[in-house]
């Protein structure tokens, strides 16, 4: 959680050497910019470098899409979106960053519409860092899917030629949040998540946070006699105590690890509609978690850029059932930012708030 919400690896190689493409223009576009600037001033024993005097805008691309897996008797059930990869303009200034997310056609993997559907996708996020409270929300929506593994449901269908089984009408609206308690003020989760602040020396922290989200998923198709559709509601948390760790390297490049299980439960309302009338079914479920993060980077007083990558283990049982739902991800980002003067009244507004309300 802490170097970004994430979910599938769809397929990245593309994606890989598209984002390290806009990674290696912006770095050289940087170069001819003016370097480090006087106003850095550094606090925490020289741990981390304050870039309060600068605007650090971030344009980003992952393979943060939605999607789901069901293991049960019967074959597994991947079901995917139609796009393999995301991007994500954001804007950070000192504790707040705010972020909106999309997935352009033009993007590599995000087509193939006449194989396996349109999807439509959008997403916002904020997040707030302070001395020592972290705090995270986020809003997606994904309309379109299609059953990946159709080969083991339509006897001899040919992946690239025949259309996959598709869910236009399946649509995921979710809200996402963290809240987490930093121990060591030397270490700074702004240079990993915002890149408001730079970590100068190596330092690692114990992060324990809770994570909740609420989500539906509905699949709308229009009711015809022959066909039910079901729609269901899940209010999930989980207790996550977590360590993260950065390393430097000859001071402007640098690379951070950190582990983070957790336990939680979730809880889900389902709601089955057919032309005989509806069913609604409740259950809770405990839901197991494990995550591993990584990432790596450049960062001078101006320029930034470098990328994460976070593999998470989820599953749990439904209550009553023999049916196991998993949640495996590999989850990639490769960004690269400019941080630029903030304005004055900006600077002077942020400056005002601090001093009234110190936990800032």
């Amino acid at each position: 959680m802490l170097y970004g919400w994430g979910v599938y690896m769809m397929s990245g190689i593309n994606g890989f050497w598209f984002g390290l493409t806009i990674c290696f223009m912006v770095t050289r576009a940087g170069y001819s910019q003016q370097a480090d600037s006087a106003s850095q001033e550094i606090t925490e024993n020289g741990y981390i470098g304050k870039m309060d005097s600068f605007l650090a805008l971030k344009l980003s691309v992952s393979n943060d899409i939605e999607g789901f897996e069901v293991m049960s008797n019967g074959p597994l059930i991947s079901i995917r979106p139609n796009t393999r990869m995301a991007s994500h303009l954001s804007f950070n200034y000192r504790f707040l960053s705010l972020s909106v997310s999309f997935a352009p056609r033009f993007l590599p993997g995000n087509g193939d519409d006449d194989l396996k559907g349109k999807t439509q996708s959008m997403g916002y996020s904020m997040n707030l860092s302070f001395r020592h409270w972290l705090q995270g929300l986020s809003l997606s929506h994904v309309k379109g899917y299609y059953l990946d593994n159709t080969d083991a449901y339509i006897t001899g269908w040919v992946k690239g030629t025949d259309p996959y089984i598709q869910f236009p009408d399946l649509v995921y609206n979710g809200f996402n949040g963290i809240t987490g308690y930093k121990f060591n003020a030397r270490f700074s989760t702004r240079s990993l998540s915002s890149q408001t602040e730079r970590q100068l020396r190596s330092s690692g922290s114990f992060i324990p946070y809770l994570s909740y989200r609420y989500y539906i998923i509905d699949n709308r198709e229009k009711l015809t006699g022959q066909n039910s559709t079901q729609k269901s509601d899940n209010l999930e948390w989980l207790i996550m105590p977590g360590y993260f760790y950065t390393f430097i390297l000859k001071k402007s490049f640098y690379t951070s690890l950190g582990l983070v299980p957790g336990i939680g439960m979730i809880h889900t309302w389902l709601l089955t509609r057919s032309a005989g009338g509806d069913f609604n079914d409740h259950q809770s479920n405990t839901v197991y978690r494990l995550e591993a993060h990584a990432a790596a980077g450049y960062h001078s007083t101006r320029l930034f850029a470098g990328g994460r990558i976070t593999a998470s283990w989820a599953s749990f049982r439904q209550e009553g059932t023999t049916a196991v739902t998993v949640d495996n991800r590999i989850t990639y980002q490769l960004y690269a930012g400019y941080r630029f003067n903030a304005p004055k009244i900006v600077r002077k507004g942020t400056d005002l708030l601090e001093e009234k309300i110190p936990v800032l």
